[in-house]
C-alpha cells in the first residue's frame, strides 16, 4: 500500500470535520491507514473478513489501546457499536461498495463521511 494514499486518505476523511475522536476503517489489511489514524490519536475500529490478516493487525497494534479489531464479514457485522462514527473509510472490493454504502446510509446517524478507495 503506498504512503502517499494512506496519508491522502487520512487527510481526506478528516477534512473540515472538526473533532473526529472515532473512525471505522473497513479492510485494513496491513494496517498502513490504521497506523496514520493512530499515530495523529484517532481512534480506529477496523473490520478485517481475512483472518490471517487480522491476526497481522492483532500483533501490530494490540498495544494499542485506540484500537479495536472486528473480525468478520463487513456486510454481515453487528452495526450498532459503531453506528457512532463520524468517518468510514476502506479500500474496498468493487462488488461490495453498494450494498455497504446503502447499509451505512440505512443508520439512524450515517456518517458525516465516508472515504473509499475500490
Amino acid at each position: 500500500h503506498d504512503q502517499n494514499l494512506a496519508q491522502a486518505t487520512v487527510r481526506a476523511s478528516l477534512e473540515e470535520i472538526s473533532e473526529v475522536s472515532q473512525v471505522v476503517e473497513i479492510g485494513p489489511g496491513m494496517g498502513a491507514i490504521t497506523e496514520f489514524f493512530l499515530a495523529g490519536g484517532t481512534a480506529v475500529t477496523a473490520i478485517e473478513v481475512d483472518k490471517g490478516l487480522a491476526e497481522v493487525l492483532r500483533a501490530r497494534f494490540s498495544g494499542d489501546n485506540k484500537f479495536h479489531l472486528v473480525e468478520g464479514d463487513v456486510l454481515k457485522v453487528e452495526m450498532s457499536p459503531l453506528i457512532m462514527a463520524r468517518v468510514v473509510v476502506g479500500n474496498l472490493p468493487y462488488y461490495i461498495s453498494t450494498p455497504l454504502i446503502a447499509r451505512w446510509m440505512e443508520c439512524p446517524q450515517p456518517p458525516e463521511r465516508m472515504v473509499f478507495t475500490l
